[in-house]
């Protein structure tokens, strides 16, 4: 056999690896029709602005993640059960996980017009897997984020898109011109600091009584921080898990820290707690 020929031989089994390899991966979208999904994902440091993740000797080496939901069918109102599976660069079942606010997963479930929230917590069951029953309420597109940090590696985030079957009508996203906001447990104002995309942003909420507009000062640990807000970009590109500045106390204030990575809008649900109850309270900002 000559040179030639056995390099024209290399370069058609590279070029038929690369062929299956691309099929491979094609399959693996995150809405197949198997339901499946998978993903490297590096760690989500800059995710989360107002907490700090690093810690020494973290690992910064990808993840592999793979989604599944039954049934087949993903209809509006019915129940779908989630499966998330957590493995390392070398597809081994990722097996221990820190505890990161009392959970050691954070499932932020967001529809496409921003107009439907959930934050749950999925049962870890051991071998870097997650077992989770979502009733996502009407039709459309749903994106799912979650947090969570294996022992030894960075803070992560990972996400996927979800169809779901039904009637559904899009809310457009506006502006909110005055920012309050009042639930059975409190009136809540909000603060934005800037609004400059890249800057440093303060969040302050303020708390009062939804009958008497008298300050609050009894609200309560909710996992174990006064509060949790999620920041989500209308394009559903950005997510920000933030904590607040000073994790305890009980109002009548909670500040948080963050930046808004990019133009556009986003809305920011507030999560707190008060007579046993979590709350939340939503805004919606433009970042310029």
């Amino acid at each position: 056999m000559t040179m030639r020929k056995k390099l024209w031989d290399r370069q058609s089994y590279l070029a038929v690896l690369a062929f299956i390899l691309a099929g491979m991966l094609g399959a693996c979208s995150s809405d197949s029709g198997l339901g499946t999904g998978t993903q490297l994902n590096q760690p989500a440091i800059a995710e989360d602005q107002g907490h700090d993740h690093h810690s020494d000797g973290a690992k910064e080496e990808l993840l592999h993640t793979e989604w599944s939901f039954q049934p087949y069918d993903r209809l509006a109102g019915e129940t779908l059960q989630l499966e998330l599976r957590i493995a390392d660069a070398d597809g081994e079942p990722v097996q221990q996980f820190d505890v990161n606010h009392e959970k050691k997963l954070h499932l932020i479930v967001i529809s496409e017009d921003l107009s439907y929230f959930d934050h749950v917590h999925p049962e870890y069951t051991g071998n870097g897997l997650f077992r989770q029953s979502l009733t996502l309420p009407t039709g459309g597109k749903y994106k799912l984020f979650a947090d969570f940090q294996p022992t030894g590696y960075a803070q992560t985030t990972a996400s996927t898109i979800v169809h779901v079957e039904g009637e559904h009508t899009l809310e457009p996203v506006i502006e909110d011109q005055v920012r309050v906001k009042t639930t059975d447990k409190a009136a809540v104002e909000l603060k934005v600091s800037s609004l400059a995309v890249g800057g440093e942003s303060e969040l302050t909420f303020t708390f009062r009584n939804p009958k008497s507009g008298a300050d609050l000062s009894d609200l309560q640990p909710y996992l174990g921080a006064i509060g949790h807000v999620v920041i989500i970009s209308e394009d559903l590109d950005h997510y920000l898990h933030v904590h607040p500045v000073r994790e305890l106390g009980s109002g009548p204030e909670a500040r948080f820290a963050t930046r808004f990575p990019a133009e556009g809008m986003y809305r920011i649900w507030g999560q707190f707690q008060r007579d046993g109850e979590v709350f939340t309270v939503p805004f919606t900002v433009k970042a310029q």
